[in-house]
């Protein structure tokens, strides 16, 4: 037994081995979102499109003619076919006919389905498209948060040194010292927090891509001008255009199913071969066979479809009547966050900057409180982040903006 465990510690190395990290590719913003156009969700909505178009025709069709193959009336004794009259072999063809037109509303209705399933499908590109800019914003307000803590670090070291020369000097404690040290573990202590949570954003952003590699999207600063709604852009709304298809479908079945209470005809034409004892030779017939529709199935299946049409018409209504709203609703968030945003440049990160910067100068003359200079620090950081998440809330609300009016999320 003490072999075996000696074997796998011995081989555990070279197991581990095999576990490699998986590969990074750097892809541009603009490339990443024409992946999307391949991607396997993407794709199995257009495929389950053209399924329901291929399957169309059948609901549309009447059905294959029934071809039938009877021997009748032969004796059980010797099964002979010349012992009497009523013995023959008889072959018959029947075929169901509707003249009720509902097969035809069926095949609309599938076709319908069809094309509400190709509206899907470039919703469900879009969706991802949004997910991606979602995390691509995100990437880039940590970095931006990365970019001011890093700045911040190395003001709070060049502080640090000169507060180890005061302390020697015996013009501040060496709490203040202390102090200085302990804002310079917090923030080395967030900036790595911050790597990690870049990280993650890099695996969420491959898998959203559906990618076997580990995706480092390279961010270009040029692509949040593309979130500038564009006036003279085509404005395809897809999830109007579904929910348009979805009610016409429901629509051309509910119609079938009303078309569906005059029941189907079957007709059927037969020959009988027999064996003419009585000299009258061969025999012919016809059927006509049909369903009277008294069955709680049909009307119940008339007002299931009924039903589900008014469903789908009223989800389109509330769409068309919330949709202004909705980007209204946006549009005056957009107004909010760009005021902020002004207000913080013109005034707030002016002051607070200069408020650092003269205290700084008088600290390291000894004529301020540490105290004082760690304060003016973390204000003019805090207002810097403040920023930063202000632009992310800014671009999240002109790409919602985007997406529900329909606009392209493509880089241009």
């Amino acid at each position: 037994m003490c072999r075996w465990i000696i074997l796998l510690v011995l081989l555990s190395p070279n197991l581990w081995a095999k576990n490699k990290e998986l590969e990074t590719k750097k892809v541009k913003f603009s490339e990443a979102l024409l992946l999307l156009q391949d991607h396997q969700l993407v794709r199995s909505q257009f495929d389950e499109a053209a399924s329901m178009k291929r399957g169309a025709s059948k609901a549309g069709s009447w059905g294959d003619p029934k071809l039938s193959l009877k021997a009748m009336n032969l004796p059980k004794e010797d099964l002979s076919t010349d012992r009497s009259m009523m013995t023959g072999l008889q072959i018959g063809v029947g075929q169901k006919i509707s003249f009720s037109g509902k097969f035809s509303k069926l095949e609309e209705a599938m076709l319908y389905k069809g094309e509400a399933f190709e509206s899907k499908g470039e919703l469900q590109r879009r969706e991802l498209s949004l997910k991606l800019w979602k995390k691509v914003i995100l990437k880039e307000k940590w970095l931006d948060i990365h970019r001011i803590l890093k700045e911040n670090l190395n003001w709070v070291k060049g502080n640090l040194k000169v507060s180890n020369r005061l302390y020697s000097n015996g013009k501040i404690p060496q709490q203040g010292v202390l102090d200085i040290q302990i804002r310079k573990s917090e923030l080395e202590s967030k900036l790595s927090n911050i790597e990690s949570q870049i990280k993650v954003i890099d695996i969420e952003i491959s898998e959203i891509l559906g990618s076997a590699e580990l995706i480092e999207i390279v961010i270009d600063p040029k692509i949040w001008k593309s979130l500038t709604v564009s006036k003279d852009e085509t404005v395809i709304d897809y999830k109007l255009e579904n929910l348009e298809k979805e009610y016409k479908s429901a629509e051309a079945a509910w119609v079938a199913k009303k078309r569906n209470m005059i029941p189907d005809v079957e007709v059927g034409f037969n020959y009988t071969k027999r064996n003419d004892i009585d000299g009258l030779g061969d025999f012919v017939g016809a059927s006509l066979t049909f369903e009277i529709p008294t069955s709680s199935k049909r009307f119940g299946e008339k007002e299931e479809s009924y039903y589900q049409k008014l469903s789908a018409q009223k989800k389109l209504e509330y769409y068309k009547k919330s949709k202004p709203h909705a980007l209204l609703r946006i549009k005056t968030e957009i107004e909010d966050f760009q005021r902020q945003i002004h207000i913080l440049n013109e005034s707030t990160l002016k002051f607070s900057r200069t408020s650092r910067d003269i205290i700084s100068k008088s600290y390291v003359r000894g004529q301020s409180d540490y105290l004082e200079l760690l304060r003016s620090e973390l204000q003019y950081q805090n207002q810097r982040i403040d920023k930063v998440n202000l632009v992310a809330l800014l671009r999240l609300a002109k790409l919602n903006y985007r997406y529900i009016a329909g606009d392209s999320l493509m880089v241009h």
